[in-house]
């Protein structure tokens, strides 16, 4: 479960904690990640204009709100300063580690993916590990779910291709 805490600086300069948030959700739009919180996390949350700690926070900023089944959430952007340390997969990953994403992405397994692309089971899995370990993540899922927007967009550029050739 992955948190953000909200620090807040001291008259003498040093950083108190305030708040903690658990992220329930992030998405990429236009080269920008979101992060979806739940800020009801803390009671102590209630004590506070969430926007205006979010605004005197050197890191996030509040972009909007949604809610999700019921329960009142932020969707936050990280500043600047944060957004270059978490990079876009595409700008990570090689264009045949995207494939072997969007493979795993239809579902395939690593013993189809290989006779697609020609190349063994192993190099399947190496590159695999590769991209769990560019993305930072632990699961097939997980790493689908990173690339979901990425993805999507990869398979509707191959249907647009043969859409052209067809006509």
């Amino acid at each position: 479960m992955k948190t953000i805490s909200i620090l807040k600086k001291t008259d003498k300069g040093q950083k108190e904690f305030l708040l903690k948030f658990v992220v329930v959700g992030e998405t990429w739009f236009e080269n920008s990640l979101f992060l979806i919180i739940d800020p009801n996390i803390s009671d102590s949350a209630y004590n506070y204009d969430l926007n205006q700690i979010f605004e005197e926070n050197a890191y996030y900023k509040v972009f909007g709100k949604i809610n999700i089944n019921d329960k009142n959430c932020l969707v936050v952007k990280p500043k600047d300063t944060l957004k270059n340390a978490v990079k876009n997969p595409k700008e990570i990953l090689s264009e045949r580690e995207l494939q072997i994403v969007e493979l795993v992405a239809q579902g395939k397994a690593n013993k189809q993916i290989a006779k697609k692309l020609k190349i063994s089971e192993w190099t399947v899995s190496t590159h695999l590990r590769r991209v769990f370990s560019k993305l930072e993540v632990d699961s097939r899922a997980e790493m689908v779910y990173r690339c979901a927007p990425l993805v999507r967009d990869r398979i509707e550029q191959m249907r647009q291709n043969l859409y052209l050739l067809i006509e």
